[in-house]
């Protein structure tokens, strides 16, 4: 039987164990937190909030997070249903209420929910640009647009300074190091090498992007440009003609809705084009593959199942209806690891049998396989299901076949298998059938000898690169079997030497940013918090200084004062050096002894909110005590009854800033001191707008819109306007610089009503979405020189109007096809900041 890793206590008393030849070996070394539950509020004794894990960890929770305030329900359960285990959906609707919006957990049904965004998405990539005038993505670097050089500074970033990071798990890793930056990459995908030549690499992020290296990772190019591609799955050269390349769209990890088809190039990953459309709108990939003996026949493992292509890709033939991780080809078989089990083709993949692995689980909550390539009569299976621990997590097992017999292997000591539908991989070493490197939140080698296993956790070295969790997808060199490149939430690592230490490949090059912010007059508007495993950074401009820092996320330090329902995203406001307080979300993860701060390593206790350079802490200094936060703790209990925002909104005028949530937070004082403002009745708080230092606009999930004024030296109860959409979540809201009873709401739930407009401070309200997609919007600014101008932002692009939203065009002309987090309008230059999930910083003038 497999090794099982069961109980909680078992394994957090194995958390760490570096080196355990055929047992394990403790370490101080403590567990890298990547799951909600960790940040939980250690006072707060609701059910599911007491320090326990939810299962499918915050990947889980980021996703059903962007699927609820989207409407996309059947999705959104979909979701849950591959993540969590039969027995297990009564144990996360428990403890994942008043976390996230829940979708009717009795049953999946059909997934049309994916189907409609990926088909909107199609839709809205294919309408020409309203404009010449070009988008250009934001470099220090000199290099052109599509060119990166090995240099610390990122694309979409401009120069700046470290500020923190957190490994939140969705989203996308994290890392922590003194500036020049490395690990600000995003989510890395899939992988693929050359078989032709080992210093080619293609990378694919989990948000869209192919980049392509000639020089094993140290440089990058951008690729596909323009192609529909919001989410890669899986890469595929074809071994007997390497110019040709596939790309599998949706990831399957995670953004899976977002496929739009298979990808193909023939120019060895320069240029692409859409080679197929269906069967997989809609779906995720999971795995490529393409038959050595015959250069047309393709496998494709989605979320939809297992399918073949006997012409290149073309057309496609569905043998597996099941969700299916990997497909490994050997000599004359094909193997399948999908949720039902382990299956073997001998006909090239017409027909697949099922085979027994001894005491498997039914279904797997995720399942791997590998063919050995020094030896094909070898492989592995390395899976996650059945029984679950208290925490709801899966147990994992290994087995190993030699001829035709699979027997149960001993499984790596410690194994966090919380996160199992997110990040799981296995991999053979190419000259030796008794290596195998297995991956899930963290990274395991082991070497079988005649006395059983000997397992390795590969933590990374030296300490200032580490390679956090979760790791998505490993390929290794077979002309130099100890070069290894790892990809996943921290972006692309290295190894010359089979694992022992890494290297940070910069790239793909693209920060990650989770929301942006805009300075309003100096020249470069750089602040912005990045996703979770890249790190948070600003401007280099004097004009900005942090109010926090942290820079011990990746080792559990994540309590903050700012404590909003939970949310993995914590939220800091920035301060000026003027004293004004500049829009911004943040990702820090300040700790502190008394808030459950994890000690681990040298890095004993988080820096708290640095109030000036003086209190900032030095860099390489991971044991400087910052003074105490200022900013009073605001409890989970503000959200009861009411699912919070993954990322409670923020935004400032002067020296007012404003946190949404479960309640209103307001400081008149650059975050010094604080009121707050209950929502009346059920409610979160989702989108903020500050027109002036005296009034506050909050919009909810439940489409309702409030305000709020300073009176008579004191926050005036929040009243209601009239609802503009009911039951759509208000992404933001916007006043006019000119006039302020013109109100504008854009909506992050899909369908028809997504931009409203008032012209009596919200007593009437008239839709404005014109033609714009079905889509989700996540943003709206306005032009304060022109009462009739707009621009709007959502899941793909950006749009604009010159009529007060009459008619909308897409301002599309270089922009990538991408999630649009965020816009900024910089009045001294006239020139459109966007934040894109995953592709950076890109900016365009708006007067042509």
């Amino acid at each position: 039987m497999p090794q099982v890793v069961a109980g909680r206590s078992a394994r957090d008393d194995r958390r760490g164990a570096v080196e355990y030849p055929g047992g394990w070996q403790a370490t101080n070394r403590q567990r890298t937190v990547t799951t909600m539950a960790d940040v939980d509020d250690p006072d707060d004794n609701s059910p599911g909030t007491d320090g326990v894990r939810l299962p499918g960890g915050a990947p889980l929770l980021h996703l059903l997070s962007l699927l609820g305030d989207a409407g996309y329900e059947s999705a959104a359960a979909a979701a849950v249903h591959a993540a969590v285990g039969p027995g297990q959906l009564g144990l996360f609707a428990e403890r994942a209420a008043g976390r996230v919006p829940l979708p009717p957990l009795h049953a999946a049904g059909p997934d049309t929910g994916a189907t409609t965004i990926a088909r909107e998405i199609l839709a809205a990539a294919a309408l020409p640009a309203s404009t010449p005038a070009r988008w250009q993505p934001v470099s220090n670097t000199g290099s052109s647009p599509n060119s990166v050089s090995a240099a610390p500074d990122i694309i979409g970033v401009p120069s700046h300074a470290v500020i923190g990071s957190g490994t939140a798990g969705f989203v996308p890793g994290s890392s922590d190091c003194a500036c020049p930056v490395e690990n600000a990459d995003g989510r890395v995908s899939a992988l693929a090498l050359d078989p032709s030549d080992p210093a080619h690499l293609l990378a694919g992020t989990g948000d869209g992007e192919i980049r392509e290296s000639h020089d094993r990772g140290d440089t990058w190019t951008a690729r596909p440009g323009r192609v529909p591609a919001p989410a890669v799955g899986a890469l595929a050269f074809d071994p007997r003609s390497p110019r040709t390349v596939y790309c599998g769209t949706g990831e399957g990890d995670h953004r899976w809705f977002l496929g739009t088809g298979l990808l193909a190039s023939t120019d060895g990953g320069a240029t692409w084009t859409t080679r197929c459309v269906e069967p997989f709108l809609g779906q995720g990939f999971f795995a490529l593959a393409v038959d050595p003996a015959s250069s047309l026949r393709l496998y494709a493992a989605t979320t939809g199942g297992l399918s073949t292509s006997s012409d290149g890709g073309a057309t496609w033939t569905a043998r597996r209806t099941v969700r299916t991780w990997t497909v490994a080809l050997g000599a004359g078989e094909v193997l399948a690891a999908s949720a039902d089990g382990l299956w073997r083709s001998t006909d090239s993949g017409t027909t697949f049998l099922a085979t027994p692995l001894p005491g498997a689980p039914t279904p797997f909550i995720r399942l791997a396989v590998a063919v050995a390539p020094a030896d094909p009569a070898v492989a592995y299976a390395w899976g996650a299901g059945a029984p679950y621990d208290a925490d709801g997590a899966p147990t994992a097992y290994l087995w190993r076949r030699t001829g035709a017999v699979w027997t149960a292997e001993q499984v790596p000591p410690g194994v966090d298998t919380t996160q199992a539908p997110y990040s799981w991989l296995l991999t053979v070493a190419p000259d030796d059938p008794g290596r195998i490197y297995a991956g899930s939140i963290g990274l395991h080698r082991g070497d079988r000898g005649p006395s059983g296993w000997t397992w390795r956790a590969l933590t990374g070295s030296p300490a200032d690169t580490p390679v956090p969790g979760a790791h998505h997808t490993l390929a290794t060199d077979p002309t130099t079997p100890d070069t290894l490149y790892l990809g996943g939430d921290s972006g692309l690592h290295r190894s010359p030497d089979r694992g022992i230490t890494w290297h940070h490949c910069h790239g793909p090059k693209n920060t990650e940013f989770g929301a942006p912010a805009c300075h309003p007059v100096e020249p470069d508007p750089t602040p912005g918090r990045t996703e979770a495993d890249t790190r948070t950074h600003r401007a280099a401009h004097t004009a900005h200084q942090p109010v926090a820092d942290d820079r011990t996320a990746h080792s559990g330090s994540r309590r903050h004062p700012i404590d909003d329902a939970h949310t993995a995203d914590r939220t800091y406001p920035i301060r000026n050096s003027d004293g004004t307080a500049t829009n911004a979300e943040y990702d820090l993860y300040p700790a502190d002894d008394d808030h459950g701060g994890h000690p681990s390593d040298n890095n004993n206790t988080a820096i708290g909110p640095a109030r000036n350079e003086s209190n900032h802490r030095p860099a390489g200094d991971e044991n400087h005590h910052g003074p105490a936060p200022s900013t009073p703790r605001i409890h989970s209990a503000d959200n009861r009854g009411a699912a919070w925002p993954w990322r409670p909104p923020l935004r400032a005028t002067g020296h007012t800033l404003a946190i949404g949530g479960g309640a209103l937070h307001i400081s008149r004082d650059d975050g010094d001191h604080w009121d707050r403002l209950p929502v009346p009745g059920p409610g979160c708080v989702t989108g903020l707008a500050v027109p002036d230092p005296h009034r506050v606009l909050a919009g909810l999930r439940d489409g309702r819109v409030l305000h709020t004024a300073w009176v008579n030296q004191r926050w005036l109860p929040l009243r209601p306007t009239r609802v503009p959409r009911a039951g759509a979540a208000v992404a933001d809201i916007a006043v006019h610089a000119a006039d302020d009873a013109r109100i504008w709401v854009v909506h992050g739930t899909a369908g028809d009503g997504t931009v409203f407009r008032s012209e009596d401070g919200g007593s009437t309200w008239k839709d404005r979405s014109g033609a714009l997609p079905r889509l989700p919007l996540t943003a709206i600014t306005l032009d304060p020189a022109d009462p009739e101008r707009a621009w709007v932002a959502g899941w793909l692009g950006v749009w604009t109007t010159a009529d007060g939203g009459d008619t909308w065009a897409p301002l599309a002309a270089g922009l990538p096809h991408a999630h649009v987090l965020a816009l900024h309008l910089h009045v001294p230059t006239r020139r459109l900041c966007a934040r894109l999930r995953g592709r950076g910083r890109w900016e365009v003038a708006v007067d042509g």
